[in-house]
């Protein structure tokens, strides 16, 4: 892993996420993984390799949702933030439609 180091950009654009074939899969209880589509595990080797050099940069996940923050700060308020760990994080891919109307998904896997 190579060294921590100042940055002008600390938060660099997140890289693509896993497939989403893997992932829909992945949200489904009791359901088999499909075998990996085509560049996939390229697509997946990329993520990590990008996820890491985040991590490096900023070890702190502190850019995380720095964006969907500032989304925020322009309009109303939420009423409801829902925080914790991977499983929450999966709920806004596995349910989109439950974050709306103020209600804010900031799991983190």
């Amino acid at each position: 892993m190579p060294s921590a180091q100042m940055s002008d950009a600390p938060c660099p654009p997140p890289p693509p996420g896993p497939p989403r074939e893997i992932l829909d899969a992945m949200l489904k209880p009791g359901a088999k993984l499909p075998p990996m589509p085509p560049g996939g595990d390229a697509q997946m080797r990329e993520y990590q390799k990008r996820h890491v050099e985040g991590l490096t940069r900023d070890f702190a996940d502190l850019c995380r949702f720095k964006a969907d923050n500032a989304a925020l700060s322009k309009g109303a308020k939420p009423s409801t933030v829902f925080m914790g760990d991977s499983i929450t994080e999966g709920w806004g891919a596995g349910d989109p439609a439950l974050f709306s109307a103020g209600v804010i998904d900031r799991g983190i896997g």
